[in-house]
């Protein structure tokens, strides 16, 4: 008997080919318990989702802001305020589907805020929702605020105006600026710290509110670092994160960005079908800050405090079902990509709102290349014995599935079932005998956990043996 442990992985990193490795960890991420762990890197299922809202439309969530206590959140073409205790008012609508940005000014006792959509720019002020028909305001592609003024880009232009300071509805035709560095059109403003940052699709550039007495901002800097997706513009941990013009994913560092995507998510990012819709959202929980970006066909999430990533599935879809991510009440809310909702983001909630939560490791492959392998036991060592107190079968008792690949992937074996624990059954051990012998390639496991209960895995082994190439 050879007891040998297998990693479990700790990050989503499948490599260009299945026989380079399938390992992925889906709706889980690793948790670094430091030298005192009992494994360095467990492994524990994200947050589920907990209903919240369902608004009386059709249509996703498209946008959300919190200003001076409320949520306004634009839904469908509705735009809703809400209050903590999620009672909401219908307060207007747009006319549009595309992507929608909304900021909020300084303006007191109560702020004014800017929703930019499909070329329009409308403001809330006191609750009443108005389109700004400024005929000094050419169509603006987004917006974004610094220091009480909206800062609004020219759709197609390097051109950008500003309002007068806390005074959404007051715009001067000789308020405006244009990029002086390089020539391509902004992609997307934005603001980091102190400054105002341009993305343009092959540029960047930053300026700062110098005080002028004409025209209040002077550029900094610019370098030749684009944006490809307007929408994975995200403000995270004081700076910025976006997918480059290279397709790699970066974090603003100085004047410049340093990239934090793997190979495997850049593969993600070019095999979309139209890279430029790609969408992000950015949330903190439990002390971690995480940045996402998502097409329809996967949900890649970074945790800046790890520098790992995994990937979010929700059930039926290869993408997470949330579209955008906002702090109110001290929770997270999250709105729905197609559907009137809205969720709490919750660590106590072990679905997403009443459909499995399915968390899935699979391993790095385990191999003695080019020798085979004879795999006599597996040990998964689980958190035991949470199953809950319900009529539903597979809380009461839940299991985990286990199945392997000897291709990468590719092709799995059929699924065994073994129980992780009832409630309080907290030396339950899940086992499986005679796995049978892997090729030279050697075998990736994959282990998944649906029920609506804790999960997590803390270390795996096992028994094998070699059997000479």
């Amino acid at each position: 008997m050879t007891i040998k442990p297998i990693s479990l992985g700790v990050s989503s990193n499948p490599g260009r080919y299945p026989a380079a490795g399938a390992a992925r960890l889906i709706n889980c991420h690793a948790e670094d318990a430091g030298q005192e762990g009992k494994t360095r890197w467990p492994v524990y299922a994200v947050s589920g989702l907990k209903s919240a809202v369902t608004f009386p439309i059709d249509g996703g969530v498209r946008a959300m802001i919190v200003v001076d206590g409320f949520l306004y959140a634009v839904v469908g073409r509705s735009v809703y305020k809400l209050d903590t205790g999620y009672g909401y008012t219908r307060i207007g609508g747009l006319p549009t589907d595309g992507p929608v940005t909304m900021v909020r000014n300084r303006r007191a006792p109560v702020a004014d805020i800017g929703i930019v959509s499909d070329g329009l720019y409308y403001a809330i002020r006191n609750g009443v929702m108005s389109l700004v028909n400024d005929p000094d305001l050419p169509a603006p592609s987004s917006i974004t605020q610094l220091d009480g003024y909206f800062i609004l880009p020219t759709a197609g232009s390097d051109k950008w105006y500003v309002t007068s300071v806390n005074d959404a509805l007051s715009i001067d035709a000789l308020d405006f600026a244009t990029a002086e560095r390089y020539p391509d059109a902004t992609v997307m403003s934005a603001t980091r710290e102190r400054e105002l940052v341009f993305f343009g699709s092959q540029s960047i550039e930053w300026w700062q509110d110098t005080g002028g007495a004409d025209f209040a901002f002077s550029p900094v800097q610019a370098i030749q670092t684009g944006c490809l997706a307007a929408g994975s513009v995200q403000q995270v941990d004081r700076t910025l994160v976006w997918i480059a013009n290279d397709a790699t994913v970066r974090r603003m560092d100085g004047y410049g960005g340093t990239r934090i995507s793997t190979y495997a998510v850049e593969r993600s990012i070019t095999g979309a079908s139209d890279p430029t819709l790609i969408t992000s959202f950015a949330y903190s929980k439990g002390g971690r800050q995480y940045y996402g970006i998502q097409d329809t066909t996967f949900c890649w999430v970074y945790d800046l405090n790890s520098g790992l990533w995994h990937e979010r599935q929700s059930y039926g879809l290869k993408r997470w079902t949330a579209s955008s991510t906002v702090i109110f009440g001290n929770k997270v809310i999250a709105g729905d990509y197609a559907s009137p909702k809205l969720y709490e983001l919750s660590g106590s909630t072990y679905d997403e709102a009443g459909q499995p939560l399915i968390m899935t490791v699979q391993t790095p492959p385990v191999h003695s290349y080019p020798g085979r392998l004879r795999f006599n036991a597996l040990f998964l060592d689980v958190i035991p014995g949470v199953g809950l107190n319900t009529t539903t079968p597979a809380d009461l008792d839940p299991a985990v599935m286990l199945q392997w690949s000897e291709d990468g992937g590719i092709n799995w074996s059929s699924e065994r079932q073994f129980a992780i624990g009832r409630q309080g059954n907290t030396k339950a051990r899940v086992k499986a005998n005679r796995l049978g012998v892997a090729r030279e390639d050697g075998r990736t496991f994959k282990f998944s956990v649906s029920a609506a209960v804790v999960k997590g895995f803390t270390g795996a082994t096992v028994d094998v043996e070699s059997m000479g190439t």
